[in-house]
């Protein structure tokens, strides 16, 4: 925590054992358990990365897998395991995981290098909210998601509901034109906060 001139506090975000996602703390070691129970994940590393746009740091994990793991089942799991705000937005799966002499998990580097496709090597998922899944993350997603149009970019509507806002590409005119909508639209996304 840190406090201001005016005396008020702020938690600091730091690299470790948690971060803070949405106004909530995130216990890194409670996700990595949760994501080592679901079957064909060896190792979890779960840490937050800088989302243009929002406060705090959204959750990923860099998984080392074997060929018994879904990525289909994943969604289902964690939400039998893990609060909304706790389930990681991003996943990158890497053939090993890297610990410190002292056989810790390495996890600067990783937060470091965040959520970019074109700069990272191992595949990289982000779950959708338009459909619960997680999807491969192309680097036209990471621009949409840098710019705000993905990955729970949203605002507080009143009574625990919160409204996403997304990026559709809608035929107007016999052209595709890029447009925001949160409202009424068709593809609004509406989650029940917990």
């Amino acid at each position: 925590m840190r406090r201001d001139a005016h005396g008020y506090f702020y938690f600091v975000d730091r690299i470790g054992d948690t971060f803070r996602w949405k106004g909530e703390n995130v216990s890194t070691g409670e996700v990595g358990e949760a994501l080592a129970a679901e079957a064909g994940i060896l190792e979890a590393n779960v840490y937050g990365v800088a989302v243009p746009g929002m406060d705090g740091r959204a959750g990923m994990a860099a998984l080392v897998v074997n060929g018994d793991f879904r990525l289909d089942r994943l969604p289902e799991h964690l939400q039998h395991r893990l609060a909304p705000y706790a389930r990681p937005i991003f996943l990158r799966l890497s053939p090993r995981i890297d610990v410190t002499g002292t056989f810790k998990q390495r996890k600067v580097d990783l937060v470091r290098e965040g959520f970019d496709p074109s700069a990272i090597a191992d595949p990289l998922y982000f779950l959708d909210p338009a459909n619960g899944k997680y999807e491969r993350l192309t680097p036209e997603q990471y621009d949409e998601i840098v710019a705000g149009g993905h990955v729970g970019v949203g605002e507080d509507v009143g009574g625990g509901v919160l409204v996403l806002a997304h990026q559709h590409y809608l035929p107007v005119g016999g052209k595709r034109e890029n447009q925001h909508h949160v409202g009424a639209h068709a593809h609004e996304v509406v989650v029940q906060l917990l």
